[in-house]
């Protein structure tokens, strides 16, 4: 007969749901884009968000845009704090989980003082 002395934890290291950031720091940047920089923003949240990883130059190719409208970018999205402002490579974190994109995307437009309306088209 043999006695249990030890468990040893089977799922020891069960990734946890990072909490949503609850601090908006860039309303104020928010608020100061055009119309068609606050769309690519929007864009540019919900691909960063569903990747799960943020690269700058990776952000520059998927959406075919300048280098300098990345670098523009990734400033907003650490002052959004959508991707942490710790450079470790080429690549960082990315905070709020897809779970909490709706809701991160619905405060994005809720910081704007008028959201855009919407065209009909032609």
């Amino acid at each position: 007969m043999s006695t249990f002395t030890t468990f040893t934890d089977p799922y020891p290291t069960v990734p946890r749901a990072r909490p949503l950031v609850t601090s908006f720091d860039g309303e104020s940047l928010v608020q100061t884009l055009g119309d068609t920089d606050f769309a690519l923003l929007m864009r540019t949240v919900e691909l960063v968000v569903q990747a799960g990883v943020y690269s700058q130059l990776r952000l520059q190719h998927a959406m075919r845009i300048p280098a300098k409208t990345a670098t523009r970018l990734t400033t907003l999205l650490e002052a959004l704090s959508v991707i942490d402002s710790h450079r470790v490579g080429d690549a960082r974190e990315v905070l709020p989980t897809v779970d909490h994109l709706p809701l991160l995307l619905v405060r994005l437009l809720a910081s704007r003082d008028s959201v855009p309306a919407l065209r009909e088209a032609s």
